[in-house]
Order: C-alpha cells, then structure tokens, then sequence
C-alpha cells in the first residue's frame, strides 16, 4: 500500500517537474534580449539536469528582463 503511495506521488512529481521544464524551455526560446549562447546554454541545462536546471532558471535567470512580452495587457 504505502509503495503504491510514494510510486504516485513520485509520478505526479515528475509529470509536474516535465511541464514546468517544457514551459521553461518554451520561455527562453521566446525571450528576447538574450543572446543565442545563452539562449542555448539554458536550453541545454534544463534538458540534460530537469531539477538542478529548473531550480536554477527560476533562481537566477532575470526573467523579468527577458520577458517575451514588451508590455503587460493590464486594463
């Protein structure tokens, strides 16, 4: 019962880890004022290390600054 337990909650964990990894990776690609290099480097990060990678983008990759959008839609 309790393996069946932890299997879950592992999966879920990993399916959550997966999809904050492809929006991450969505959201370098489409920044702007990044440079190629960069650009690639964070790609590859998040791809070959998901957790480490993740935690660090979200940590310290200034997402602000390279945000795809050039304004907010905010009424």
């Amino acid at each position: 019962m309790a393996y069946t337990l932890i299997h879950f909650v592992l999966t879920l964990l990993s399916v959550l880890v997966l999809i904050l990894d492809i929006l991450s990776i969505w959201e370098v690609i489409q920044s702007k004022g990044r440079s190629n290099l960069s650009k690639a480097l964070w790609v590859l990060l998040i791809f070959f290390f998901p957790y480490v990678g993740l935690f660090l983008y979200l940590i310290f990759s200034d997402r602000r600054n390279h945000s795809p959008l050039e304004s907010p839609c905010l009424p």
